[in-house]
């Protein structure tokens, strides 16, 4: 993805999580809160308890092929936290579950 879909700023994750304008199942919890711009944002958050780091790496990188894939609209800062027990879940499993929680956000 690009630079300009990505959130790095601190301040930027706080007003998200402010915004308690999220959706959750047992492994993902969604945040969302308009942005202004003309595209969407993304930051993700993986926690130590998942594993090494080479789990937290390769979680990461298979939810951002899913946010590529998915056809994201409108102008809204989205948060992702991934929590231990989506270790297990394959690229189809971790796909079909944030999908399933965008559809709930409306994002797609």
């Amino acid at each position: 993805m690009k630079k300009q879909f990505r959130i790095k700023k601190n301040e930027t994750i706080k007003s998200i999580l402010n915004n308690r304008d999220s959706v959750r199942d047992g492994y993902f919890n969604v945040y969302k809160k308009k942005n202004g711009l003309p595209h969407f944002r993304y930051a993700l958050s993986v926690g130590r308890k998942f594993g090494k780091a080479v789990q937290r790496n390769r979680v990461k990188r298979r939810v951002r092929e899913v946010i590529r894939h998915a056809n994201i609209e409108g102008d809204y800062d989205i948060f992702i936290i991934v929590y231990p027990k989506a270790e297990n879940l394959n690229y189809d499993q971790i796909e079909t579950r944030l999908k399933k929680l965008f559809r709930r956000h409306k994002l797609i």
